[in-house]
C-alpha cells in the first residue's frame, strides 16, 4: 500500500517520483525524511486544495535527481532538485489557465508558478519556498521558451 502524504488527503509519495520522459530514471529515486516533509508542506498548502477544487491531477514531474534533470534538459538550479516543485496536468479542467489564475488570485503560498500553454497538454509548474533558497513569489507564462511575468490578466 502506498504511503499517503497527509492523512486525510489523496496523494501518495510515489506520485512525486515520476518522469513522463524518463520513467526508468525516476524508478531509481527514493525520498528521505526531509524530502517527505517538503512534499507534505506542498501538498497541504497547494496540491490538495487544488485537487479538492479542480478534481483529478496527474503529476508529470516531482523530485528529480541530477541525472534525471540533465536527461530532460532541466534548469541547473531547478526546484525539482530540492524536491519543492511539481509539474501537473489537471485532468477534469477544460482550460488549465483557469487553474493558474486561481492559484495567482488566491495568493497561494507558491515560490513560483509557471503556466506552459504551448505544450500538447498544457500544464502548471508550482514550487514552494523552503529554507536555504532565496524567497520568491513569482508567476510566469512560458511562451516560446521565454518566461513572461504574469500580473493577473484574465486572458493571455
Amino acid at each position: 500500500m502506498s504511503e499517503k502524504v497527509i492523512p486525510d488527503g489523496n496523494f501518495t509519495f510515489e506520485e512525486f517520483l515520476v518522469s513522463q520522459e524518463h520513467p526508468d530514471l525516476a524508478k531509481k529515486m527514493s525520498l528521505n525524511d526531509a524530502e517527505k516533509a517538503i512534499i507534505r508542506l506542498q501538498v497541504e498548502c497547494i496540491e490538495q486544495p487544488l485537487r479538492d477544487k479542480f478534481g483529478r491531477m496527474q503529476i508529470l514531474s516531482g523530485k528529480r535527481s541530477f541525472v534525471l534533470n540533465k536527461a530532460i534538459g532541466g534548469e541547473e538550479n531547478s526546484d525539482h532538485l530540492t524536491c519543492n516543485a511539481v509539474d501537473t496536468l489537471f485532468l477534469d479542467v477544460k482550460d488549465t489557465f483557469e487553474v493558474f489564475k486561481y492559484i495567482y488570485k488566491m495568493n497561494m503560498p507558491y515560490r513560483q508558478i509557471i503556466y506552459y500553454p504551448e505544450r500538447k497538454t498544457p500544464f502548471i509548474h508550482k514550487s514552494i519556498n523552503i529554507p536555504g533558497k532565496p524567497y520568491k513569489h513569482e508567476a510566469f507564462i512560458n511562451r516560446g521558451g521565454h518566461y513572461i511575468p504574469y500580473k493577473g490578466e484574465d486572458k493571455i
